[in-house]
């Protein structure tokens, strides 16, 4: 068998769902590998328990040779002369947005108890709020993400830092990870970003001024894990000699939200327990992506590991924000003010919730101080973990109880966070 990446816990998901009644919807960025993991991986687990080869139905809707599927009656008449058993039938649609009116078809479909039903779709409107809005509780997301550090280790004959490196440049898009030359990597990421997600959402949402929103994109690349509103965007275009509406810009940064090419991260006000609505923060879909697209310019560390840390936090189910932890304080002059501290993610998942800071290095005069104040401001006794690229040695708490924490290890283990 060739090397492939294993998507053990994305499996684990849909082994687990196998039989729930409910409609499992596989999204995420196109080529992230989607098709592969129900058609390739989930299918070959069916098979090995037996399932007969005639009770697994997969289609491709975007292909040509499914085109006549995206007619639901046609679809319909197929499925009932080849469900008449007592089944189970596995039903495997990728590509299901390709379909008009999707939802309520597979809604008639899920009456048919002899039918489990799993699709796959390439925007962000088949995410979790949206499946409960359009399968009205009968639907369940799973997110697929680029491959992990993890994941890119097991397939990787690299030491560790190198492994590291190379993933911060080239992120875990599955045909990158097995591309042996930078150059390949680089040009198959750039034309991905170009061809496959900026052109399909020019096309499919009918945008005529390209110019404009692939500028953007490029300013959403460049910018990660900067604090980005639409109206400071406003005015860095109409610098540039190309204005456009507050309103346009809003609705372009959704387009991009919507193929999962970046995502948006709130800002969360954690003495006031509430959202702050602008500015946000956007992290982009893969770093291979995002570095691809400026072309290996402006690679500033420490958003490349903000990002990775975003993103690995995700993977594992975390909702994420960012921390705003507002404090009055004197100024030179003894006058009062409110002064923000900001703490680079506020992770949750479930009763669980930790703050987590990323840093380059703790080397130097008061680097760890500066890092640490924005946990002490807190005042409160959830969890503080503190990620450093150049850390070396085991993760270790230190007097006042902070995890500190290898990037690598981070990424490659974890228990780190959900045993803390």
């Amino acid at each position: 068998m060739e090397r492939e990446i294993k998507r053990e816990n994305y499996l684990q998901k849909l082994i687990d769902a196998k039989g729930d009644g409910l409609i499992k919807v596989v999204t995420g960025l196109r080529k992230v590998g989607k098709s592969y993991l129900l058609g390739t991986i989930f299918r070959r687990y069916l098979l090995a328990c037996n399932i007969p080869q005639e009770n697994i139905i997969e289609m491709n809707l975007s292909f040509d040779e499914f085109a006549q599927y995206k007619d639901k009656k046609v679809l319909r008449a197929y499925l009932d002369a080849h469900t008449q058993g007592k089944g189970p039938y596995y039903l495997i649609l990728d590509e299901i947005q390709e379909m008009a009116g999707f939802a309520p078809f597979l809604l008639s479909l899920q009456t048919k108890s002899n039918i489990d039903i799993y699709v796959t779709g390439s925007n962000s409107h088949l995410l979790s709020k949206d499946i409960e809005t359009e399968f009205r509780g009968s639907g369940e997301g799973i997110m697929l993400y680029p491959a992990s550090f993890k994941e890119f280790s097991e397939v990787s004959d690299l030491p560790e830092d190198k492994a590291l490196q190379r993933y911060l440049d080239y992120g875990g898009m599955p045909l990158a990870v097995f591309m042996s030359k930078a150059v390949q990597r680089e040009a198959y990421l750039s034309t991905l970003f170009e061809t496959t997600y900026l052109k399909d959402i020019e096309e499919r949402n009918g945008i005529e001024n390209k110019v404009v929103f692939e500028k953007l994109a490029d300013i959403l690349s460049s910018d990660i894990g900067s604090l980005t509103n639409a109206a400071n965007l406003e005015n860095a275009f109409r610098s540039a000699h190309l204005p456009i509406a507050n309103d346009t810009i809003a609705k372009y940064i959704g387009y991009l939200t919507d193929s999962f090419l970046f995502e948006e991260c709130k800002r969360y006000d954690i003495k006031g327990k509430q959202y702050i609505s602008t500015p946000v923060k956007y992290y982009c879909g893969d770093l291979g992506l995002r570095n691809a697209r400026l072309h290996y310019r402006d690679q500033e560390y420490q958003y490349l590991i903000e990002n990775a840390v975003y993103l690995e936090l995700k993977r594992r189910g975390y909702s994420v924000d960012v921390g705003v932890v507002p404090v009055q304080e004197k100024d030179d002059n003894g006058k009062h003010i409110v002064k923000k501290y900001e703490i680079d993610f506020i992770a949750n998942r479930g009763n669980e919730r930790s703050y987590i800071q990323v840093a380059l290095s703790l080397e130097g005069e008061g680097k760890y101080d500066q890092e640490a104040r924005p946990f002490r401001k807190t005042k409160d006794a959830f969890r503080k973990i503190m990620v450093v690229r150049d850390q070396h040695g085991s993760p270790r708490y230190n007097e006042e109880g902070c995890l500190i924490v290898s990037l690598a290890d981070f990424l490659l283990d974890e228990s780190i966070l959900a045993s803390f």
